[in-house]
């Protein structure tokens, strides 16, 4: 069921039953108790059936006092519009995303300023970057970096792109969603959503990112997958950044298709010693895609092609 579709029922859920107990109770109850009685238990019922986003059943228990008190407010026709404009500019398709406004504290930057490389290049891309703080900050710590942001909303992605302009550092920021940008050029990823994309967001990074790189999501972990590293922050929310490093075998079982059968593939049994000297070179040297994308993988070991070795040497 789609959320807003799942939220409907759940307020109608919710209407109905307060309506039951409203009829039922031996008391009069006001119009004020009953919208309070029916947030409470559509907050109920949205916590027992959808435990990981909190966020939801704070907006079921106060939707329908918040519409009460702004139809006792009696304002202009005409702003409601302007307010359904206004946070659809800020806030996008929350509703499609699944992904409500965060912002990244103070500690979190300078954590990662910590964990960027100080005597390289790198590129680093923040998945859903806001009003853009978080990049615009870790490039004046590290300006070596080349820095990129994504971010759905409208309002807060020029925001972002004004800041870059006054940052005057290499800031880039796209106004588009995160599952059509690719990540394979980026070296370092920041992810700051919520629990309902992450198990997208692995398979994403497992079919984009190279071998080597990292992702780190804040608070959020996902599903059956072991991080590489946590990193406890010191922050208001004692939030923990999870860090996963991409491996080879990870990429190629989400990646590779299986090749035909031919003479220019390795058998897994006959070149173990060629296939790990192999891919500790890639790991040295990031070959491009095109040598080793076309592979066979038997008992779970890698085997890269012939042409790969000398390509990348």
């Amino acid at each position: 069921m789609r959320p807003l579709t799942r939220a409907g029922a759940i307020q109608l859920a919710a209407c109905l039953i307060a309506s039951l107990l409203a009829i039922l109770l031996p008391w009069d109850i006001t119009l004020l108790l009953a919208s309070l009685m029916q947030g409470a238990i559509a907050a109920w019922i949205s916590f027992y059936t959808d435990r990981m986003a909190y966020w939801r059943t704070l907006i079921h228990l106060f939707f329908t006092p918040a519409l009460l008190a702004t139809l006792a407010l009696e304002l202009p026709t005409y702003s409601y519009l302007a307010g359904f404009i206004l946070l659809a500019l800020i806030f996008g398709r929350t509703d499609r995303t699944q992904v409500p406004f965060f912002l990244s504290s103070n500690a979190t930057i300078r954590t990662l300023a910590e964990m960027l490389p100080a005597d390289r290049h790198f590129r680093f891309i923040d998945l859903g970057s806001g009003c853009g703080g978080l990049v615009c900050k870790l490039a004046r710590q590290r300006p070596n970096g080349n820095y990129h942001g994504i971010e759905l909303a409208m309002l807060p992605c020029w925001i972002s792109k004004l800041r870059a302009y006054l940052c005057k550092h290499i800031c880039r920021f796209h106004w588009t969603d995160i599952w059509r940008h690719d990540l394979a050029s980026y070296d370092i990823v920041y992810a700051y959503l919520s629990p309902v994309p992450m198990p997208s967001l692995w398979q994403k990074a497992c079919l984009e990112m190279r071998p080597g790189s990292l992702l780190i999501s804040n608070t959020f972990i996902i599903p059956g997958v072991e991080p590489s590293q946590c990193i406890p922050l010191s922050d208001f929310s004692r939030s923990v950044l999870y860090v996963w490093q991409i491996t080879l075998m990870a990429y190629c079982r989400r990646q590779v298709v299986p090749a035909e059968p031919s003479s220019r593939i390795m058998p897994a049994s006959a070149n173990c010693a060629r296939s790990a000297s192999a891919s500790a070179k890639f790991f040295a040297l990031r070959a491009c895609r095109r040598c080793w994308i076309r592979c066979s993988i038997s008992a779970s070991v890698y085997c890269p092609p012939c042409e790969w070795v000398s390509c990348c040497r």
